[in-house]
Order: structure tokens, then C-alpha cells, then sequence
């Protein structure tokens, strides 16, 4: 198809020139698929990095209380 249309609009562009779009075509689709897995690796990463804050907050909230109660202990 995009050979027809290329012939009808630029009878002069030679196969060799449709060929060399069609890579080039093909190669966006491929860095497009790429740019894809990276912004799915991205998201996971951050949901990752995200969980791991609130688990380190939960030991955080975990610990202050220990030494409250070590504290009270003490006195």
C-alpha cells in the first residue's frame, strides 16, 4: 500500500527510496515498542520504590514505638 501511494505522489522516488522507508519505518516501530517496555519498567520501578518507603516508614512507626514503651520501662 504504501508503495502504491508513494508511486501515485512521487512517481520519481525510486523502490530503493521506499525500501529505505520502509526501514526506517519498521525501526520506529521497534523504538516505539522499546520507549514502551522502558515507561512499564519505569512505572514498576517506581510502585517498587514506593512500597519499599511505606515499609520503611512501618519500621520506622514500629521502632519509635519499642522505645517508647523501653522508655516508660525505664523510668
Amino acid at each position: 500500500m504504501l508503495k502504491r501511494l508513494m508511486a501515485k505522489v512521487f512517481p520519481q522516488t525510486t523502490a530503493s527510496a521506499v525500501s529505505d522507508l520502509e526501514r526506517t519505518l519498521e525501526k520506529l516501530s521497534q523504538a516505539e515498542a522499546c520507549h514502551s517496555e522502558a515507561a512499564r519498567q519505569a512505572r514498576q520501578t517506581a510502585c517498587d520504590l514506593h512500597d519499599h518507603a511505606d515499609m520503611q516508614y512501618a519500621l520506622a512507626d514500629r521502632a519509635s514505638m519499642i522505645h517508647s514503651r523501653i522508655s516508660k520501662l525505664l523510668d
